[in-house]
């Protein structure tokens, strides 16, 4: 496929769900300017979470995890010099290698498709069974339930956008190879949160999939 523009962040961005950004890098500036040439359906570029360094300043994003989420720009909201938007994820990747920045990062990438891993009876067991660990956390923490009727998949997503985990988990579940393995990973994670909050009153405080990143 052709070079993915590539966008280093603090957090991850999940296939389905909005991330809240706020651009105001002049290369990244370049690369709204770049896409907004295109047709909305290939308006895209990818989200890879930073492994070392930071979004900005000294020693920004010396090193990014491989597997990210295409998002796709909508509507841009220009205040002064910075752009705020909250493109929407669309599809995971792999980073098969990095390209010279020109004049922003890119890379080669490979698609990574959803696999269910199990048949659909033992999918909606273990979706269940998430759903009871997400309950017990609630439970803890006050947090809000989860709607009904969602689909494996959603759920696990959702879940993975909106639950406040230390990011090499949140990682760990973006790269999952099979949604079986992505429901089994978040439920044993929320156990363990659980368990710690019921405990020690200790609680993650993640980045707000609707907050603004910086860049």
């Amino acid at each position: 496929m052709p070079a993915l523009p590539i966008f280093p962040l603090g957090t991850i961005a999940v296939p389905g769900f909005a991330i809240g950004l706020q651009i105001f890098e002049p290369r990244y500036l370049r690369l709204l300017s770049d896409l907004g040439d295109l047709p909305e359906a290939d308006r895209l570029f990818g989200v890879l979470a930073i492994r070392r360094g930071h979004e900005v300043g000294a020693g920004r994003a010396t090193e990014t995890y491989a597997v990210g989420t295409a998002v796709r720009v909508g509507a841009l909201a220009l205040d002064g010099r910075v752009v705020r938007l909250q493109p929407v994820g669309v599809r995971r990747f792999r980073v098969l290698r990095h390209l010279a920045d020109a004049p922003y990062p890119r890379a080669k990438v490979a698609w990574l498709d959803d696999v269910p891993g199990t048949d659909a009876e033992g999918l909606e067991r273990i979706a269940r069974e998430l759903r009871v660990a997400y309950a017990a956390y609630a439970k803890a923490t006050g947090l809000g339930e989860l709607p009904a009727g969602w689909s494996p998949d959603t759920l696990a997503y959702a879940v993975l956008g909106a639950f406040p985990l230390p990011l090499a988990d949140r990682q760990a579940a973006l790269e999952a190879g099979t949604t079986a393995e992505r429901l089994t990973l978040l439920r044993r994670v929320l156990g363990r949160e659980a368990a710690l909050v019921t405990r020690f009153r200790a609680l993650h405080l993640a980045p707000d999939p609707g907050a603004a990143g910086l860049n």
